[in-house]
């Protein structure tokens, strides 16, 4: 069987022809001034990307609004031969054009194929190079360039699964330390691998377990510091990753007297600040990240972002408020998958679909 819509097979791969994009792009639209018809724009593919050029003059505005209408038709409409990567606002490129009608162009990023999820044995079969892992396959993240890290998601959308990987991965390459309110299978894991945990115990009250949990900051703020002098003397000079990991932000505070609970922000202001230099890291979690969870100072200081379970307007609102009611991405169903995003000042900061690695001979 064939498809007209389909490219035959180049060095890039199959591609789906532009000729399908258009007809897609102005049925979608329902705008006449966006037509093939006039020559008021066309499709240009490039390795990892495809260009909307409009002809100027035209008469439509090139917007946010427009980029991301036109991002969602191409979304759905590519399903599943291609994933485009969702940007936070309209992606404008300059293109070497000998004429200014043609100089300009919305570019949209995208992978071939769709996201897929990676299956292991046992969680000591994930593969760790240089602080860097894979998260999906072909998807890699490095953490030279995460500063920290925030989890959100509904109560059994994954965040504890997901967290699970995360501290054996980085478990690997860094410094880890945990702190567990709820006293669940995060602790059970940390204990089995000798991992250091705190764990609320019946007899700790709220305070004073969130006291114990501003001692642990403390020793984080307290390398920090000494990282800093040491960093005035060398430069250069490379330090081995901490990691300081907190289950369920909002059980931790949503119980603590306003003095324990104040301090508890500040310092994980301090160390959201002044982390990234040190190699000092936070991975947060919570069912939402509102200001009851986390002052806005370290959502603002985070670049990993992982959003779990349902994705609308709702949801996304603390972690991706630049994200439209309707994302238009595409997420598979099932337990650990959402979005991710990290924003590093290298690569584009995408928002990709993200399902979870699963591990067959083991429960986590």
């Amino acid at each position: 069987m064939t498809f007209p819509f389909v490219q035959s097979e180049s060095k890039r791969g199959f591609v789906v022809d532009t000729e399908y994009l258009v007809q897609c792009v102005e049925i979608g639209l329902g705008n006449s001034s966006i037509s093939s018809t006039t020559n008021s724009f066309q499709f240009i593919y490039g390795d990892n990307y495809l260009d909307f050029v409009p002809r100027f003059p035209c008469a439509y505005i090139l917007d946010n609004t427009l980029y991301q209408q036109i991002f969602q038709i191409l979304s759905t409409s590519t399903y599943p031969m291609l994933t485009f990567l969702k940007q936070p606002s309209a992606y404008i490129v300059k293109r070497d054009s000998a004429s200014i009608n043609t100089s300009r162009a919305f570019r949209f990023p995208f992978f071939r194929g769709i996201p897929e999820r990676l299956t292991y044995q046992k969680l000591s079969d994930v593969s760790v190079q240089n602080e860097s892992f894979e998260l999906m396959k072909n998807y890699r993240l490095d953490f030279n360039r995460i500063v920290h890290c925030l989890i959100a998601g509904s109560s059994g959308s994954g965040k504890s699964y997901a967290l699970t990987y995360l501290i054996s991965v980085i478990n690997q390459f860094a410094h880890v330390t945990v702190v567990d309110p709820k006293s669940d299978s995060i602790s059970r894991y940390c204990l089995k691998q000798n991992i250091p945990i705190l764990y609320q115990e019946k007899d700790f009250s709220a305070d004073e377990f969130v006291s114990k949990a501003n001692t642990l900051l403390k020793v984080e703020l307290e390398t920090i510091y000494q990282r800093q002098s040491e960093l005035l003397e060398n430069p250069s000079k490379k330090f081995q990753h901490r990691f300081l990991v907190i289950d369920e932000l909002l059980a931790l505070t949503s119980l603590t007297s306003k003095n324990v609970k104040d301090t508890f922000f500040a310092l994980l202001s301090n160390i959201a600040l002044l982390g990234r230099a040190t190699s000092v890291h936070l991975i947060l979690v919570s069912q939402r990240m509102d200001t009851n969870a986390l002052p806005i100072a370290v959502r603002e200081q985070c670049n990993f972002l992982i959003q779990l379970g349902l994705i609308n307007r709702k949801t996304t609102t603390f972690l991706f408020p630049d994200l439209d009611s309707e994302t238009g991405i595409v997420i598979p169903n099932g337990k650990g998958t959402g979005i991710v995003q990290v924003i590093d000042g290298i690569t584009a900061p995408n928002v990709m679909p993200l399902l979870v690695p699963t591990f067959k001979g083991e429960n986590i």
